[in-house]
């Protein structure tokens, strides 16, 4: 029986396509593997660490050190690999404790001398060929300590008819900082970074980390990096009060004043609102303070309110008086 010349021609076909997919997974595991094999062998390499320091004494302050440091080292290609996908999180620890050098009435670091003794994270086993810069000058200076003020850096808008119920609060409001004499004694007060808090209807709670000049930074140390920024506000509402005038200081002088009663208005937060009353205040006419100016008007004095109000008003401003006979 004869085959079909079409039935033939889709056999080859199949038969090709099979020999086109054992031929890429052949590829592709050839490829795997040599990959495997690479990353398993050592490679030259440069890499820059960020650096940390470790004090000779801890009240000494390191003036201008290098932040950085450029080490060429033999490292295994899966590490690199992993430092080119990931990025690299390792830094430098150099320890000033030791190996510290004097030239010329100068203090330094060899870093190309003691090289096996720098810390350069998962890459501290790698054998260093060399570490720019080479030389470490350090500047050793003790530091001193002084409080200062924290000045928090602030932008907002109340909403309407919303005010501030209390002083705006920093916790803490006071930091110890400590450093070189010379910079210390620049500074009188700390300021946050600037927030921002936008239309405020409601209290607000955010911390603020502190903002320090550039170059401040690796001179300077805090107490504390961060501070808590407190905001009160309250929907807030006018209310009115009448209270009855007492009078003050007329001695054995018979007097009376018009009118007997002042009017209070100002304003009062929305939740304080019923529990301000007229006893809450006290508004005096003092008669001795009305001999020097000549008339028969006494300026009213609020003596008593509560601290919690606003915009506080007294109606009339003067009351006249008469001498009873």
């Amino acid at each position: 029986m004869d085959i079909r010349p079409d039935y033939q021609e889709k056999n080859n076909i199949r038969v090709i396509n099979r020999k086109i997919i054992v031929f890429i997974c052949c590829l592709l595991l050839s490829i795997f593997f040599w990959f495997l094999n690479a990353l398993s062998k050592d490679y030259t390499t440069t890499i820059t660490f960020p650096t940390k320091y470790i004090k000779y004494k801890q009240n000494n302050v390191l003036n201008n050190l290098p932040e950085k440091i450029t080490v060429t080292l033999r490292a295994r290609g899966y590490k690199l690999l992993k430092k080119n996908i990931f990025g690299l999180s390792d830094s430098a620890t150099i320890d000033l404790r030791k190996n510290i050098g004097i030239a010329d009435d100068k203090f330094y670091y060899s870093t190309n001398q003691n090289s096996d003794k720098i810390k350069l994270g998962t890459y501290t086993s790698n054998k260093i060929s060399n570490i720019t810069p080479d030389t470490i000058y350090l500047s050793l200076t003790e530091a001193v300590t002084k409080q200062v003020k924290v000045k928090p850096i602030l932008s907002y808008q109340l909403e309407s008819e919303y005010k501030l119920i209390d002083s705006i609060t920093v916790l803490p409001n006071t930091i110890e900082i400590s450093g070189p004499r010379d910079l210390i004694n620049l500074i009188d007060y700390l300021e946050t970074t600037p927030i921002s808090f936008g239309n405020i209807k409601d209290s607000i709670t955010q911390e603020a980390p502190l903002n320090l000049k550039k170059e401040w930074k690796g001179l300077l140390n805090l107490s504390v990096e961060k501070v808590t920024i407190k905001v009160r506000a309250e929907k807030f509402t006018e209310k009115t009060v009448q209270i009855p005038i007492e009078l003050e200081n007329t001695s054995d002088i018979k007097i009376k004043i018009f009118p007997t009663t002042a009017t209070l208005k100002f304003l009062i937060s929305q939740k304080k609102y019923e529990t301000i009353s007229a006893s809450d205040f006290k508004v005096v006419a003092n008669y001795s303070k009305s001999k020097s100016t000549g008339i028969n008007k006494i300026k009213l004095e609020i003596t008593k309110y509560p601290t919690s109000i606003q915009r506080l008003v007294v109606s009339p401003e003067k009351v006249e008086f008469i001498q009873k006979k």
